[in-house]
C-alpha cells in the first residue's frame, strides 16, 4: 500500500500534468490567433457546465471571437463555430433560476455546452457583443 501512495500519486500527477500540456500545446495556435485581435467587450460572467462545474471567469470578446481563460482549461473560440439563445438555467446546485446565455462550441473531437450569467441589466451587452463577434444566435436577444 505505501508503495502504491509513494509511487503511484507522483504518477498520477505528472500523467495530468502532460495532459494539461497536450491541450494548451493544440490550443496554442488558434489562441494566438485570437489574441493578436483587438479587444471590443469584457465582462466578468459566471460559468456553468454541462458537466456541472460552475466557476467564475472573464469573458473577453475580440474583433471575430471570444475567450474564456484559465489557468486550466482555457478558451479560444471563433465567433463563428459558436451558438448561443437565452435559457433560463439554475446556477450552482441549489441557484435560482435565472435568464442566462446558452453556448455551444466545437472544442476538438467534443461539443462544449456552458451558460453565461451575467446578470440582467448586463445579459443584453454581452448578447450584442457576442454578436458582434460573429456568434450565431438561436433565437430573439435578451429583453
Amino acid at each position: 500500500m505505501s508503495a502504491i501512495l509513494t509511487y503511484g500519486v507522483p504518477v498520477l500527477f505528472v500523467v495530468f500534468v502532460l495532459v494539461i500540456a497536450r491541450r494548451l500545446r493544440q490550443k496554442q495556435p488558434v489562441a494566438d490567433a485570437i489574441e493578436s485581435e483587438p479587444v471590443t467587450f469584457t465582462r466578468h460572467v459566471r460559468v456553468s457546465f454541462a458537466g456541472g462545474g460552475t466557476t467564475s471567469r472573464d469573458l473577453i470578446v475580440r474583433e471575430h471571437s471570444f475567450e474564456l481563460p484559465d489557468s486550466v482549461e482555457p478558451w479560444f473560440v471563433r465567433g463563428a463555430d459558436a451558438e448561443m439563445e437565452v435559457a433560463i438555467q439554475r446556477f450552482g446546485l441549489f441557484g435560482k433560476s435565472q435568464r442566462c446565455i446558452a453556448m455551444m462550441f466545437p472544442e476538438g473531437a467534443k461539443v462544449v455546452h456552458l451558460w453565461l450569467f451575467s446578470g440582467d441589466s448586463d445579459l443584453r451587452a454581452t448578447w450584442d457583443a457576442l454578436v458582434r463577434a460573429g456568434v450565431r444566435s438561436v433565437g430573439p436577444p435578451p429583453d
